[in-house]
């Protein structure tokens, strides 16, 4: 069963002078129980990992406005939408030079994306409201299949199928990097240090594993699909590469006790902005009843206020993550402008907020048969 290790009892107060009261120095004058630590990725060749990953999303409307020329409506009543992605992951660390890996399989045994849109418009006098629900219940097309990424010489990881192919365009954006290895130190750490983290590296939390190809149905509604697959309810990776500003930190907590005494404690703190113009994604994002409508994508852009503090529980002794958590609020802008033809742009501008969460959890695995699934 696979626990989420994220409240650990830490090791004793230590008082102003840096030592408990009663601690017995070691042969340096140094406490034994704040020597300074180094959480490293090291896992040793041959293991693997079970991993689950939840993102959760939770928004409601606070602006949706339409321009035509110099009209403006302000869209009337209530939106909400609510979003899951579930990852059940196994990860094999299959060669290593030194600290450095070299050769990875992910197998993806479930990507399951769920999400659910309600709107409620006002009713005119006399009449019941009139509510509106649209949802998505996702698998991904790589749900099944297996991932080697390999590092080539220049240091990059290349991707392939271990056995059943898929599309090779999915390929170019799934990410390696699980273990969030971006947040740890760059060196030995005592309790209470911190160190800042690139706003880049964040990606690696909020949308794991890179970008999980979702096919959109027949029966889907576009305009939903469109947002939770570019950055408002999911799709977080199409936030990144613009604008990416703020603070990510992390500090050093120290080690848990007793039974716990192998994981060590990291906290997060961020408060960050995202924009990046999405011009090209909308575009590729359009329905055929879009295109045949003559309809063209002039411009389209979103960004992204987040603000949170997470927990990063490390296996000193395995060298990978243990468990991650994130607790966190979020507002997002998406704007877009349309032409059809000759007419008159359309402007459409959609502000939501509310919550984002992240949950990991681990168990150590046996590695599995090579090659994957067939």
């Amino acid at each position: 069963m696979l626990t989420t290790l994220c409240l650990l009892t830490l090791s004793p107060f230590v008082s102003a002078t840096g030592v408990e009261t009663g601690t017995t120095l070691n042969a340096t004058g140094e406490d034994p129980a704040i020597l300074a630590e180094e959480p490293r990725l090291a896992p040793k060749a041959g293991s693997a990992v079970l991993r689950r990953i939840e993102i959760e999303h939770a928004l409601t409307l606070e602006q949706m406005v339409f321009r035509v020329g110099e009209d403006q409506e302000i869209m009337p009543g209530t939106m909400s939408l609510a979003s899951a992605l579930k990852l059940d992951l196994h990860d094999e660390y299959r060669a290593l030079d030194g600290e450095r890996l070299l050769n990875l399989r992910r197998s993806a045994d479930a990507v399951h994306f769920t999400g659910d849109l309600t709107i409620t418009v006002p009713a005119a006098a006399g009449q019941a409201r009139r509510l509106d629900t649209r949802s998505l219940d996702k698998r991904s097309s790589l749900e099944g299949k297996s991932v080697v990424f390999e590092r080539a010489a220049a240091g990059e990881f290349g991707r392939h199928f271990d056995a059943q192919e898929g599309s090779e365009e999915a390929l170019r954006h799934l990410a390696w990097d699980l273990d969030m290895s971006a947040f740890l130190p760059p060196g030995p750490v005592l309790p209470g240090d911190s160190w800042d983290v690139p706003v880049a590296a964040l990606v690696d939390v909020v949308a794991p594993g890179g970008s999980w190809p979702l096919p959109r149905g027949r029966a889907d509604d576009a305009m939903f699909h469109r947002s939770v697959t570019s950055g408002m309810g999911g799709g977080l990776e199409e936030a990144f590469g613009g604008v990416e500003d703020g603070l990510l930190r992390m500090t050093w907590r120290g080690r848990g006790s007793g039974e716990n005494a192998h994981l060590g404690l990291m906290d997060m703190e961020l408060h960050l902005r995202l924009a990046k113009v999405q011009t090209k994604l909308a575009a590729a994002q359009q329905t055929a009843r879009e295109r045949l409508s003559n309809v063209r994508i002039v411009n389209a852009s979103l960004s992204l206020d987040l603000e949170g503090s997470g927990v990063l529980t490390w296996d000193m002794t395995a060298g990978r993550l243990a468990a991650f958590s994130l607790d966190g609020r979020q507002r997002v802008r998406m704007r877009i402008v349309t032409q059809r033809g000759d007419e008159e742009q359309r402007e459409q501008t959609l502000q939501m907020a509310g919550s984002l969460s992240s949950r990991v959890s681990t168990q150590a695995a046996e590695p599995r048969p090579t090659p994957g699934p067939r």
